[in-house]
């Protein structure tokens, strides 16, 4: 059976660190210091400068998975970007990354909200399979912090709808995807949506419903409704993923999920009856990375030495739409 593998992982930070207080300096708040930390878990995370893209984060995460790889860029036959902040709406921001990096692939942009990677995973494990590519390269670069309604947030009490939207950090993570050359690799995956709750999350501008209207471009959030179509949802996508893959709970050694909030990662570990250090826990430092949070946790996991040829693990996503998915991989 032909399978497909992740042969190699990178990613890339902004230099720049904001802290939690700092935000609460900026919001003006008369709460007592340290309350953001408190409520949502994030003590830090990374802000682009003005004017650096996606697409320059991206370029980073991608040469430095690379510097990690048996291939060279002439073996990339197909480049997938999954991130939900492009450089522009026409062309895919693919073709800029191509063009910096000499690419003569295909090339295409995904956008499945903070889900972009589990889905161009899901791509290129289908392309690789059916050996319509051999070597593919994805990467989420993702440059968030531009899209904090600080106008609504200002004040003495921040509106429950924005308090997501200061967790957001900017990043990038990218992976290799090929042929695997043992039984390793990924194994099972199973998504699922559920469109009626995709007003929970949204930056309604920029698209045909609200093309030139500036104050449309925020990230707006309803955290409770997502988190109870997690609960809802997620823990059968995994039986149902760990099923296809032949495992039992038990199994799973790591979990590398979707930096969405402390109270979703330990949700997840205790559905393995495991503490929250049983999964990669990138949040506190780094916020939520949207689409590109999975492969810059599974860079940190492999960084950490958390990883190692043979174990199992799980890479659970959750987004807006309500959207989830689940994949099941050996690693090696």
């Amino acid at each position: 059976m032909m399978r497909s593998r992740i042969e190699a992982v990178g990613s890339h930070l902004p230099p720049t660190t904001v802290t939690s207080l700092e935000i609460e300096e900026r919001l003006g708040t008369a709460h007592e210091p340290g309350w953001l930390e408190a409520l949502t878990g994030v003590r830090t995370r990374r802000h682009a400068d003005s004017g650096v893209t996606s697409s320059q984060l991206s370029i980073a995460a991608l040469q430095d998975m690379m510097s990690r790889s048996q291939h060279t860029w002439d073996d990339v036959d197909c480049l997938i970007v999954g991130s939900i902040t492009p450089d522009f709406a026409e062309p895919a921001t693919a073709n800029v990354i191509q063009e910096a990096l000499g690419l003569r692939g295909a090339g295409f942009d995904v956008n499945n909200a903070c889900n972009g990677f589990a889905t161009s995973l899901q791509i290129a494990d289908a392309f690789i399979r059916s050996r319509t590519y051999r070597c593919i390269a994805i990467v989420c670069g993702e440059v968030a912090s531009p899209f904090i309604p600080w106008h609504l947030a200002h004040g003495l009490e921040p509106p429950a709808s924005t308090i997501g939207a200061l967790t957001l950090g900017d990043g990038a993570g990218a992976v290799l995807m090929t042929r695997s050359e043992s039984l390793r690799g990924v194994l099972a995956m199973s998504f699922m949506t559920d469109p009626r709750h995709w007003r929970a999350a949204t930056v309604l501008g920029g698209g045909t419903l609200h093309p030139h209207e500036p104050d449309k471009h925020y990230f707006l959030s309803s955290p409770g409704v997502l988190f109870e179509d997690a609960k809802t949802y997620v823990p059968g996508l995994i039986d149902e993923t760990l099923a296809k893959a032949g495992w039992k709970r038990a199994d799973v050694d790591i979990i590398v999920g979707h930096q969405v909030s402390l109270a979703m990662t330990r949700k997840l570990t205790d559905l393995f009856d495991e503490d929250i250090n049983f999964a990669v826990n990138t949040y506190p430092d780094l916020g939520n990375n949207a689409s590109a949070s999975i492969p810059i946790a599974l860079h940190t996991a492999l960084r950490q030495g958390r990883l190692e040829p043979g174990m199992k693990l799980l890479l659970v996503a959750c987004a807006a739409g309500f959207a989830a998915g689940i994949i099941a991989i050996e690693w090696g």
